[in-house]
């Protein structure tokens, strides 16, 4: 017989995917890009670097150690992370669910409810990533 160990969150949205509602039907499973990869540790360090949105590394935010972000757009501010929950700070705050989908991707759900992809992006500028 084999065995499938399962750890942490994983485990939770396995259990809940493969369960089943009233009358046998089907609990609408998870979204797969909200199941975290096992053995990432998200914290400030992981987040250190260049990211870009959905492929694309042209419009980049850089998350510099020192807690501030610069976006390639223009804009500028501090960050923070308390658990999944990334804190943006400049003109406006807002809070974003970080979800690590390994060493260079995550997902993010907006506020709104949206869920996006960003991956981690090579300086432009030849420079240290994340000072």
């Amino acid at each position: 017989m084999r065995r499938l160990l399962v750890r942490g969150a994983g485990a939770l949205a396995l259990m809940l995917a493969a369960s089943t509602g009233p009358l046998g039907a089907q609990t609408p499973r998870a979204d797969p890009r909200l199941i975290p990869v096992p053995d990432i540790v998200l914290d400030a360090d992981y987040l250190i670097g260049i990211w870009g949105d959905n492929g694309d590394c042209t419009k980049l935010t850089d998350f510099r150690s020192d807690g501030v972000f610069i976006s390639s757009a223009g804009g500028q501010g501090t960050w923070r992370l308390d658990g999944d929950r990334l804190t943006m700070t400049g003109t406006s705050t807002f809070t974003l669910r970080i979800v690590p989908r390994g060493r260079d991707e995550i997902s993010i759900v907006n506020p709104d409810g949206s869920i996006g992809v960003s991956q981690r992006c090579a300086d432009p500028r030849g420079a240290q990533v994340g000072k």
